[in-house]
């Protein structure tokens, strides 16, 4: 990744115009979707492949190009208010802590009204 960094400004058109071909097509590069599996040690017996968890590691480019259209993917949910307000999980200022002040109060009120 430090190549990457000292080179980025070289980078940043090739790599804008692999992301939006991406975005046009609708396709993601078969090229970004290989993962690198590297084996996790969890804990007990080291000898033991039963205590080892693959973790997955994409290319560095591809997670840019996921971000992105997670970016868009938001965005557009966000626009056509596509989500009800008593969605939280996968939001961005919308915690569980919000949501049981939301529910706090719903409890309180309901309480207040006798039911």
């Amino acid at each position: 990744m430090r190549v990457i960094k000292n080179i980025i400004f070289e980078l940043a058109e090739p790599v804008a115009h692999i992301c939006n071909l991406s975005l046009s097509t609708g396709q993601f590069p078969d090229e970004m979707n290989i993962a690198k599996v590297v084996p996790l040690y969890k804990d007990k017996e080291v000898k033991d492949f039963n205590n080892y968890r693959p973790v997955s590691f994409l290319a560095q480019f591809a997670k840019v190009l996921e971000k992105l259209i997670n970016n868009r993917i938001t965005k557009f949910i966000q626009d056509n208010n596509l989500l009800t307000d008593v969605q939280y999980k996968f939001r961005s200022n919308h915690s569980t802590a919000l949501a049981l002040a939301d529910l706090t109060e719903v409890i309180s009120k309901t309480l207040d009204e006798g039911n």
